[in-house]
């Protein structure tokens, strides 16, 4: 019996963790498959925007992620003097912010190729920054 879900009563909410006539190893494979589709990767996001939306004020999460980026700021040293540099010179005016190189689109961020030369950069919406990182999971309607 163990090889299955166990009945929880949704109670003083809590949620029940019964999945009928599927085994733990069954439920884990159809959740692996169900993942990779892309409307649950859409809901997913969606969700975890929600949940961000309702922590990000927490004290406890905003000591977590202060933590987060000491420690990357700690392991990525290279990766944060640069975008440092960049910043410096764009709210100093040194380099002007340029609209997306792909589509246009006038709010962008600054995408580095290469981490060893921070000056250059190629300027690309926030959909085009993140399809050049692989990261992209719904897609853009103006394009």
């Amino acid at each position: 019996m163990s090889e299955f879900y166990i009945y929880h009563p949704v109670m003083g909410g809590k949620r029940y963790t019964y999945r009928r006539g599927t085994c733990k190893k069954c439920w884990g494979k159809e959740q692996r498959e169900r993942r990779k589709t892309l409307k649950y990767k859409i809901q997913c996001s969606r969700w975890q925007r929600k949940y961000f939306l309702k922590v990000k004020d927490k004290k406890w999460f905003k000591e977590k992620q202060k933590e987060i980026n000491k420690l990357a700021r700690i392991k990525y040293p290279k990766k944060n003097r640069t975008r440092g540099m960049l910043r410096d010179y764009v709210r100093r005016g040194k380099m002007i912010r340029l609209p997306c190189e792909v589509c246009g689109d006038v709010k962008t961020h600054g995408h580095h190729d290469d981490y060893d030369k921070p000056l250059e950069v190629r300027w690309l919406c926030v959909f085009h920054h993140r399809e050049t990182h692989g990261l992209n999971t719904y897609t853009k309607m103006s394009c």
